[in-house]
């Protein structure tokens, strides 16, 4: 994403936030059978969401170090940026999020006693979801105050300053002819 920065300010840093929620369904159910089936496998389900953010310069060039942050199977706000910048000409961020997902299904099998037939296999799903919800830039600037003041701001000054003595004046020259 290509950030273009107004004259007269500075970017100062920015943040990338997002909701992460994850959910995730382990298959269980068949563990106390044991005895009516050869082999069970159990099943699994894990969930991960990463956001990461780089600042690049219009040269190509990387400004700092890139962040990134991962949530492991848990729900939350998941927020990554940069700061400490200062930036005055126009740069880019590169967003990278990233979601993924595994599941397993637990299954079981158990040999027939018919020998014609070799086993029964049963199987009871997994689930994992994860997904990002309101996702969120925010580009923290400033405006770039100069410490000495501009050559316009003095002149106005001292003409300010030039008016209030030439109307000082007049009016004590005025008050002395009336005390007279």
């Amino acid at each position: 994403m290509q950030i273009s920065v107004k004259d007269g300010y500075r970017i100062t840093g920015y943040t990338l936030q997002s909701n992460v929620f994850s959910a995730t369904r382990v298959a269980l159910g068949w563990e106390n059978y044991d005895k009516e089936y050869v082999e069970i496998a159990p099943g699994y389900a894990y969930t991960s969401a990463t956001l990461a953010v780089e600042t690049r310069l219009a040269d190509g060039s990387a400004v700092g170090v890139g962040q990134s942050k991962t949530f492991f199977d848990s729900s939350g706000e998941l927020l990554v940026g940069a700061s400490g910048l200062s930036l005055t000409h126009d740069f880019s961020i590169r967003f990278d999020a990233m979601l993924t997902t595994d599941a397993k299904a637990q299954w079981a099998h158990m040999r027939d006693p018919d020998p014609y037939l070799c086993c029964h296999y049963i199987s009871n799903p997994s689930l994992a979801h994860v997904s990002f919800h309101d996702i969120m830039l925010t580009v923290y600037s400033e405006p770039i105050l100069s410490a000495v003041p501009e050559p316009q701001t003095h002149a106005m000054l001292l003409a300010g300053l030039g008016w209030i003595g030439w109307r000082w004046r007049r009016k004590a020259t005025a008050r002395e002819k009336g005390n007279r």
